[in-house]
């Protein structure tokens, strides 16, 4: 009688760590680290699962842990939201690029992530940040980067940034970077 409160206990906690896997994007070890132990725990039982019945790969890092759910045919529904042109995509794929480099909590500026996105943009139409629009797309990313947890704000206001090229704004890696 014991083992089977036990066995369902514990089929509970992978069930309850699968449902999260599934439907948040990423856990963080510092905003839920009971639930980013729990996973750890069940690394290996969690891992072989979702390779096996879905195919997906379960990504761990110190500070998060994620399931990488990519779709085998992309749907319009998909996409971010706060993005509104297929540049706000790569601005972001280029920011993450950027970020990669930089160690947990180190601080960078507004202007060097605008240098970076300039020195590793694919392709020839680099971005022209005299032009509201380019700096308007960045906003949405880099808000969005906020948003999630990617990048804090240190200091400034990057909504400026949007009128008046010449705005910096002082930000930090977070720990999901």
């Amino acid at each position: 009688m014991e083992e089977e409160k036990t066995t369902s206990t514990e089929e509970e906690k992978l069930k309850d760590a699968v449902s999260h896997l599934l439907e948040e994007p990423w856990i963080l070890r510092q905003e839920k680290p009971a639930l980013y132990q729990l996973i750890r725990e069940r690394e290996k039982v969690i891992r072989t699962f979702f390779y096996e019945k879905t195919g997906l790969s379960l990504l761990i890092h110190p500070s998060f842990i994620k399931l990488e759910k990519l779709p085998v045919t992309p749907e319009s529904w998909m996409g971010i939201e706060e993005f509104q042109r297929t540049r706000d995509y790569a601005k972001f794929a280029v920011m993450m690029a950027f970020l990669e480099g930089k160690m947990i909590d180190q601080q960078f500026l507004l202007s060097e992530l605008c240098e970076e996105i300039e020195a590793m943009w694919p392709g020839e139409a680099v971005p022209d940040w005299t032009k509201y629009e380019e700096r308007k797309g960045l906003v949405r990313v880099v808000q969005y980067a906020v948003s999630q947890g990617i990048i804090q704000v240190v200091d400034g206001d990057t909504g400026a940034f949007s009128f008046n090229q010449e705005e910096d704004v002082l930000y930090e890696g977070a720990r999901i970077s």
